[in-house]
Protein backbone atom coordinates (compact mmCIF):
# COMPACT_ATOMS: atom_id res chain seq x y z
CA UNK A 1 0.00 0.00 0.00
CA UNK A 2 1.40 3.13 -0.81
CA UNK A 3 0.28 6.13 1.58
CA UNK A 4 0.68 9.14 -0.65
CA UNK A 5 -0.75 7.78 -3.35
CA UNK A 6 -3.77 6.02 -1.28
CA UNK A 7 -3.08 3.20 -4.35
CA UNK A 8 -1.80 -0.77 -4.38
CA UNK A 9 -0.33 0.05 -7.59
CA UNK A 10 3.43 -1.46 -6.96
CA UNK A 11 1.36 -5.21 -6.22
CA UNK A 12 -1.37 -4.96 -9.04
CA UNK A 13 -0.72 -8.38 -9.64
CA UNK A 14 -1.83 -9.93 -6.09
CA UNK A 15 -4.31 -11.67 -5.31
CA UNK A 16 -4.59 -13.18 -8.59
CA UNK A 17 -5.15 -10.09 -10.15
CA UNK A 18 -7.75 -8.70 -7.77
CA UNK A 19 -5.46 -5.76 -6.80
CA UNK A 20 -5.26 -4.84 -10.73
CA UNK A 21 -9.36 -5.54 -10.94
CA UNK A 22 -10.49 -3.76 -7.14
CA UNK A 23 -7.40 -2.25 -6.26
CA UNK A 24 -6.82 -1.84 -2.33
CA UNK A 25 -10.53 -2.97 -1.80
CA UNK A 26 -9.34 -6.65 -2.89
CA UNK A 27 -7.14 -7.04 0.04
CA UNK A 28 -10.03 -5.22 3.00
CA UNK A 29 -12.47 -3.27 3.14
CA UNK A 30 -11.15 0.06 4.36
CA UNK A 31 -12.72 1.17 7.92
CA UNK A 32 -16.04 2.39 7.86
CA UNK A 33 -17.32 0.23 4.93
CA UNK A 34 -18.22 -3.71 4.31
CA UNK A 35 -19.04 -6.03 1.72
CA UNK A 36 -19.91 -9.78 2.37
CA UNK A 37 -16.48 -11.36 2.52
CA UNK A 38 -14.70 -8.24 4.28
CA UNK A 39 -13.02 -7.22 0.42
CA UNK A 40 -13.96 -7.36 -3.12
CA UNK A 41 -14.00 -9.99 -5.26
CA UNK A 42 -16.40 -9.26 -8.59
CA UNK A 43 -17.60 -6.34 -9.96
CA UNK A 44 -21.18 -7.08 -8.44
CA UNK A 45 -19.60 -6.16 -5.05
CA UNK A 46 -18.79 -2.40 -3.50
CA UNK A 47 -17.07 -2.14 0.28
CA UNK A 48 -20.23 -0.42 1.41
CA UNK A 49 -20.43 2.79 3.61
CA UNK A 50 -21.39 1.32 7.82
CA UNK A 51 -21.82 5.32 8.58
CA UNK A 52 -20.04 4.39 11.46
CA UNK A 53 -16.23 5.57 12.59
CA UNK A 54 -15.20 2.04 13.57
CA UNK A 55 -11.66 1.68 12.58
CA UNK A 56 -11.80 -2.49 11.72
CA UNK A 57 -10.35 -3.32 7.78
CA UNK A 58 -12.31 -6.31 6.42
CA UNK A 59 -15.96 -5.80 7.75
CA UNK A 60 -18.26 -8.47 7.09
CA UNK A 61 -21.36 -6.58 7.86
CA UNK A 62 -22.51 -3.31 10.10
CA UNK A 63 -24.44 -3.97 12.59
CA UNK A 64 -23.21 -4.63 16.45
CA UNK A 65 -24.71 -8.10 16.66
CA UNK A 66 -22.04 -10.14 15.01
CA UNK A 67 -20.51 -13.68 16.22
CA UNK A 68 -17.62 -13.92 18.30
CA UNK A 69 -15.85 -15.60 15.64
CA UNK A 70 -17.18 -12.58 13.25
CA UNK A 71 -15.86 -10.30 15.93
CA UNK A 72 -12.19 -12.37 16.42
CA UNK A 73 -11.30 -12.31 12.91
CA UNK A 74 -12.28 -8.20 12.49
CA UNK A 75 -10.04 -7.66 15.31
CA UNK A 76 -7.21 -9.64 13.82
CA UNK A 77 -7.25 -8.73 10.15
CA UNK A 78 -7.22 -4.77 11.49
CA UNK A 79 -4.52 -6.27 13.37
CA UNK A 80 -2.54 -7.64 10.22
CA UNK A 81 -3.24 -4.64 8.16
CA UNK A 82 -2.16 -2.11 10.50
CA UNK A 83 1.06 -4.12 11.66
CA UNK A 84 2.08 -4.58 8.22
CA UNK A 85 0.86 -8.01 7.28
CA UNK A 86 1.99 -8.35 3.60
CA UNK A 87 5.61 -7.57 4.96
CA UNK A 88 5.81 -10.24 7.57
CA UNK A 89 7.92 -13.35 7.28
CA UNK A 90 5.42 -15.34 7.75
CA UNK A 91 1.93 -14.90 7.52
CA UNK A 92 0.12 -17.94 6.18
CA UNK A 93 -3.54 -18.45 6.05
CA UNK A 94 -4.18 -14.81 7.19
CA UNK A 95 -6.01 -13.29 4.27
CA UNK A 96 -7.72 -16.93 3.32
CA UNK A 97 -11.36 -16.24 3.94
CA UNK A 98 -12.26 -19.78 4.02
CA UNK A 99 -9.82 -20.81 6.54
CA UNK A 100 -10.65 -20.61 10.52
CA UNK A 101 -8.61 -18.14 12.03
CA UNK A 102 -6.92 -20.90 14.67
CA UNK A 103 -5.74 -21.99 11.46
CA UNK A 104 -3.80 -19.03 11.03
CA UNK A 105 0.07 -18.92 11.68
CA UNK A 106 0.82 -17.80 14.98
CA UNK A 107 -3.18 -18.30 16.16
CA UNK A 108 -3.95 -20.42 18.72
CA UNK A 109 -7.47 -20.87 19.92
CA UNK A 110 -8.86 -23.15 23.18
CA UNK A 111 -9.81 -26.60 21.76
CA UNK A 112 -12.62 -26.84 24.02
CA UNK A 113 -14.04 -23.12 23.00
CA UNK A 114 -12.26 -22.64 19.57
CA UNK A 115 -11.55 -18.49 21.13
CA UNK A 116 -8.48 -17.08 20.06
CA UNK A 117 -6.07 -17.78 23.05
CA UNK A 118 -2.90 -17.06 22.41
CA UNK A 119 -0.52 -14.34 19.54
CA UNK A 120 2.74 -15.73 18.91
CA UNK A 121 4.28 -13.91 15.97
CA UNK A 122 8.04 -14.07 17.42
CA UNK A 123 10.42 -12.15 15.72
CA UNK A 124 8.29 -12.04 12.23
CA UNK A 125 8.63 -8.49 10.99
CA UNK A 126 5.77 -6.70 12.55
CA UNK A 127 5.92 -3.14 12.61
CA UNK A 128 4.06 -0.15 14.11
CA UNK A 129 1.55 0.51 16.83
CA UNK A 130 -0.50 -2.27 18.07
CA UNK A 131 -4.21 -1.47 17.66
CA UNK A 132 -6.29 -1.63 21.05
CA UNK A 133 -8.84 -3.49 20.01
CA UNK A 134 -6.36 -6.37 19.98
CA UNK A 135 -7.16 -6.27 24.20
CA UNK A 136 -10.80 -6.78 23.53
CA UNK A 137 -10.13 -10.48 22.23
CA UNK A 138 -11.52 -12.41 25.58
CA UNK A 139 -9.83 -15.40 25.70
CA UNK A 140 -6.36 -13.83 25.26
CA UNK A 141 -3.68 -15.65 27.27
CA UNK A 142 -0.39 -15.49 25.67
CA UNK A 143 0.93 -12.79 23.03
CA UNK A 144 4.28 -12.73 22.09
CA UNK A 145 5.23 -10.14 19.60
CA UNK A 146 8.99 -10.28 20.65
CA UNK A 147 12.07 -9.30 18.17
CA UNK A 148 9.48 -7.22 15.98
CA UNK A 149 9.53 -3.40 15.28
CA UNK A 150 6.97 -2.15 17.28
CA UNK A 151 5.03 0.36 19.94
CA UNK A 152 2.08 -0.27 22.63
CA UNK A 153 -0.19 1.47 24.33
CA UNK A 154 -0.32 -0.27 27.39
CA UNK A 155 -3.57 1.46 28.62
CA UNK A 156 -5.76 -1.21 27.03
CA UNK A 157 -4.26 -3.92 28.23
CA UNK A 158 -6.32 -3.86 31.51
CA UNK A 159 -9.58 -5.14 28.97
CA UNK A 160 -6.90 -8.64 28.38
CA UNK A 161 -8.35 -10.19 31.66
CA UNK A 162 -6.81 -13.43 30.91
CA UNK A 163 -3.52 -12.06 29.79
CA UNK A 164 -0.48 -13.86 31.52
CA UNK A 165 2.55 -11.70 32.38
Amino acid sequence: YDTSSGTCSQISDWMGGDVREFGCDAFLCPPGTWAPQGRLMSYDETCESCGDDFTLWGRTECNGSMSNAQREREILLNFYNVMGGRNWKVDDGWLELDQEICEWYGIGCDSTTGRVNSIILRNNGLSGTIPTDLFDLPFLQILNLESNDITFDFAPVSNANRLKS
